[in-house]
């Protein structure tokens, strides 16, 4: 109930954070792209009743995650500045489990540090899964450049065997 309120103070967050630049420039909707669905994923997990749908919603939340960081990239972002939007995430998260946790005195103890636990290996996880993801980008953006290279060099160098032979053939 609380997640547009939640993304929302997110949103919020990051535009008081003279570091993040790149997010002033994306619409809402390309703003929070894969994390609704992360927060349905989280939400799934702590409502999980057993073991194969705690690793299901786990599983959920890495692809969440990893699509999150795959869209960043592709919207400019700085590596840095996802991992720091992941920081502000989990800020607000926290923010508003605890406003929960003053607002419902009377759940159970073992609840709020399962949920806060939960929500620090989801961020965990999703800095992870952003940042495998960004290196798995510079690197295929890193070989094509040396592909790139490579290939200017040999043609470079069939011209110079070609300038080469016309000297000869005019000496």
């Amino acid at each position: 109930a609380a997640r547009p309120k939640l993304l929302e103070s997110w949103q919020e967050s990051e535009r008081h954070d003279p570091q993040l630049t790149t997010a002033s420039v994306l619409s809402r909707a390309q703003f929070n792209d894969q994390i609704p669905a992360l927060l349905d994923a989280y939400e799934h997990r702590l409502r999980a009743e057993d073991a194969r749908e705690k690793h299901q919603a786990r599983v959920e939340q890495r692809e969440n995650a990893s699509e999150h960081g795959l869209h960043r990239w592709q919207q400019g972002y700085a590596l840095r500045e996802t991992m720091r939007e992941w920081g502000h995430l989990h800020l607000c998260v926290l923010r508003e489990l605890e406003h929960y946790a003053l607002e419902h005195a009377q759940i159970e103890i073992s609840v709020m540090p399962t949920a806060r636990a939960a929500l620090a290996q989801l961020c965990s996880e999703g800095v992870c899964e952003s940042a495998a993801h960004y290196t798995q980008l510079q690197q295929l953006e890193a070989a094509h450049r040396v592909s790139g290279l490579e290939q200017a060099l040999a043609e470079l160098t069939a011209l110079e065997r070609h300038r080469t032979a016309m000297w000869r053939e005019a000496a």
